[in-house]
């Protein structure tokens, strides 16, 4: 009888041991399934204050990820643009420092009414053709950077003193009629609305020199810049320059990049 007593107390606590086993595992399980319903999205916040038709650059905000449930939406998430990154994009509500950035709040620069709701009342589009040269700009620059015009005349002498000139490939004698330089900052800052790469077009009926255009950059000027650039345009080669932080020096001349050439000389429009 003992015996059996003993057998029937072991298998009772087996399958006590068991059960509790089976027991604590849907628990676990739980634990585990909430600890893995989060999910992480990434919110933008305002550095500074921001008004309607500024295009944000990348100092204009800062990115910040954080933790919600899998299950939730939150309407500050930028994901549901697309991106994970603003600049570029116009503001279209006022926006304070340090609060979120809405995907609401904000217009996508690939957007058809992109270019219309960046402008100003006194402000209108203005298409600055890119020709074969400077297509370099087509990849360097982005909607919202902010650019420079600047346009590059030809200095005539009016008392020529030193015979010193470049010489022409294949001369050994510098060549007196060398034409001079000079380059002056013509604009203010200006944002960039649009960049327009074209395809690659047949030279086949293009007149000897004509400038091959591989793209337009379409820039927001007020009437005051697109009023002065109209009246300059003609008289020399209008140059576009990235914006940097020295904007003191408007106007860089050949004679000092090559002071040896220096003389007395004058203005004169012509390309």
């Amino acid at each position: 009888m003992l015996f059996f007593l003993s057998i029937i107390v072991i298998a009772v606590g087996v399958i006590g041991i068991i059960t509790q086993k089976n027991t604590a595992t849907p628990h676990e399980t739980s634990i585990k399934q909430t600890k893995a319903a989060k999910k992480t999205i990434v919110i933008a916040e305002a550095t500074h204050s921001l008004t309607p038709r500024e295009i944000l650059r990348a100092e204009d905000y800062k990115l910040r990820t954080i933790e919600i449930d899998d299950n939730q939406k939150d309407i500050r998430d930028i994901s549901l643009l697309g991106t994970k990154n603003l600049t570029g994009y116009l503001v279209r509500n006022n926006i304070s420092q340090d609060s979120s950035i809405l995907p609401t709040f904000i217009e996508a620069p690939t957007s058809k009414t992109f270019v219309i709701h960046s402008l100003k009342a006194d402000e209108l589009p203005y298409g600055y053709q890119v020709g074969e040269d400077d297509a370099y700009l087509l990849s360097s620059l982005a909607v919202g950077d902010r650019v420079s015009l600047y346009i590059r005349l030809i200095e005539v002498e009016k008392d020529k003193k030193d015979k010193i000139g470049l010489v022409p490939e294949g001369s050994i004698n510098p060549d007196a009629q060398m034409k001079k330089y000079t380059l002056n900052r013509i604009s203010d800052p200006i944002s960039i609305l649009q960049v327009n790469e074209q395809k690659k077009l047949s030279t086949a009926g293009r007149a000897y020199g004509q400038k091959n255009i591989v793209g337009t950059i379409v820039l927001r000027m007020n009437r005051k810049q697109l009023a002065n650039l109209r009246v300059v345009e003609k008289a020399g080669d209008i140059l576009l320059f990235p914006v940097t932080r020295d904007q003191d020096n408007v106007t860089v001349k050949m004679d000092e990049v090559l002071p040896q050439l220096r003389s007395v000389k004058e203005l004169r429009g012509g390309k």
